[in-house]
């Protein structure tokens, strides 16, 4: 876990009441920022590459140390599917595990994008298509208006499962206005369980509250 902290130290020549206290509200401090665990990410971008409003390339980046063990996606206007997902490119020791749909043009359709990974660490990437056709058969489908800005209908959310079994989720949030040919980027944070020594900094800073005195 990697966490930034900022300290203002005390003038020359303080009491040992105020290093004490001071050390007090440093624990009080840190053990917050400790709380709210890691803020690294699994970095996505949607894009289309030509003319068709296609889902030409969906871009997926680890920024953090744990491993990506898979990641879902829901169609959001449920009146669309995924019709197949192809992969374009994979970092070195990446092995992707398709669940659903299937990588066959107008084989198994899903309202589901589900695939699963192993070596898939820190740094690492994947370029991918998604196929996404209407219900009614093969046709060209706006993905930019099938996930989000898609009127009425629910937006995709997107869960991402690390390989120390946290799992995280994101509501794709729409963009009222959007170029479409501009990359459609979001990140989905690995939050992690908070540690015992997290935990009893921030107890030791409230303990610190009720020994402070008016100066």
């Amino acid at each position: 876990m990697l966490c930034t902290c900022v300290l203002t130290f005390c003038e020359d020549g303080t009491d040992l009441f105020h290093q004490r206290r001071f050390y007090m509200r440093g624990s009080l401090f840190l053990g917050a920022i400790l709380l709210t665990g890691s803020i690294s990410a699994a970095q996505f971008t949607f894009e289309r590459t030509a003319a068709q409003p296609e889902l030409n390339r969906l871009t997926l980046v680890n920024d953090d140390v744990n491993f990506i063990a898979g990641f879902t996606l829901t169609i959001g206007d449920i009146g669309k599917n995924f019709d197949s997902l192809t992969i374009i490119n994979a970092d070195s020791g990446i092995v992707p595990s398709l669940v659903t749909p299937d990588g066959v043009n107008a084989g198994v359709r899903s309202d589901l994008l589900s695939i699963n990974f192993l070596g898939f660490e820190l740094g690492k990437s994947i370029v991918m298509k998604a196929d996404i056709d209407g219900d009614t058969g093969s046709q060209t489908v706006d993905w930019q208006t099938t996930l989000f800005n898609n009127g009425d209908a629910a937006n995709a959310i997107l869960t991402v499962t690390w390989s120390d079994g946290i799992t995280s989720s994101l509501v794709l949030p729409d963009e009222a206005g959007r170029d479409p040919m501009i990359p459609y980027h979001v990140s989905v944070p690995h939050v992690s369980v908070p540690e015992p020594v997290s935990i009893l900094l921030l107890a030791l800073g409230v303990v610190s509250i009720f020994f402070r005195r008016v100066v």
